[in-house]
């Protein structure tokens, strides 16, 4: 794959704007995902919308659960509205909150999605495939798991791995999106054409109306002829 900038670079200057959307994984629907997206229990994913006046006040239950589940289930709160908002301090008070009852729920897997999903934030990439692994030990059906460990793999320079699990998603599940658009992000960051064109084929089979993905392919097979 031609470079999107300096020198050295033999590609048509036509097809830098498509390239530059591939490498940022931008060529699917459009969305305001953040660089570490992962999947919580609630699998949210957006940020609020520019000038959007988000509360800082303080989280209640809006009906009361267990005892021995209060914590938890606040704490999971805090961390899925911390990340659909990208609110540090929820996703901190949610983080303290788990940690705190880390021990009693060391094999629930929401408890384990929702640290791992702090922990990226914090750039603790280990601890996040430690605990996001441990959540799809517990559930390996789950497309979405499997992203969120491909996610932190990759953080952590893990590539091939990180590799494994994205198509193991689009086995589970061939509509999940973000696999495609991280794999398209992993290929894309070591200029692996033949595995992006592979990665838009597999999606247009199940998304064959998809305009952007075809304008992708397009590219890049237009912009590998001219690579040097």
């Amino acid at each position: 794959m031609p470079a999107t900038a300096g020198g050295g670079c033999g590609a048509d200057p036509a097809t830098i704007p498509t390239m530059r959307r591939l490498i940022h994984g931008r060529i699917f629907r459009p969305a305001k995902d953040g660089g570490h997206t992962v999947f919580t229990d609630h699998r949210i994913t957006r940020r609020p919308e520019p000038g959007m006046d988000v509360k800082k006040d303080r989280l209640v239950a809006w009906r009361a659960a267990p005892a021995a589940f209060e914590t938890r289930n606040l704490g999971l709160a805090y961390v899925a509205v911390g990340e659909r908002d990208h609110l540090p301090h929820c996703l901190e008070q949610g983080w303290r909150l788990l940690i705190s009852i880390q021990e009693p729920f060391a094999n629930d897997h929401a408890v384990l999605t929702s640290l791992g999903v702090v922990y990226l934030r914090k750039g603790l990439v280990h601890d996040a495939v430690r605990v996001f692994q441990r959540a799809l030990e517990l559930q390996p059906g789950a497309a979405a798991y499997h992203v969120n460990l491909a996610t932190a793999l990759a953080e952590a320079g893990e590539s091939e791995p990180a590799i494994g699990h994205l198509n193991r998603a689009i086995e589970l599940d061939p509509s999940l999106e973000i696999a495609y658009r991280r794999l398209v992000e992993i290929y894309g960051k070591s200029h692996r054409d033949a595995a992006v064109d592979d990665v838009f084929r597999r999606y247009l089979l199940f998304r064959p109306q998809s305009l952007s993905a075809r304008e992708a392919l397009r590219g890049v097979q237009h912009g590998a002829a001219y690579a040097h």
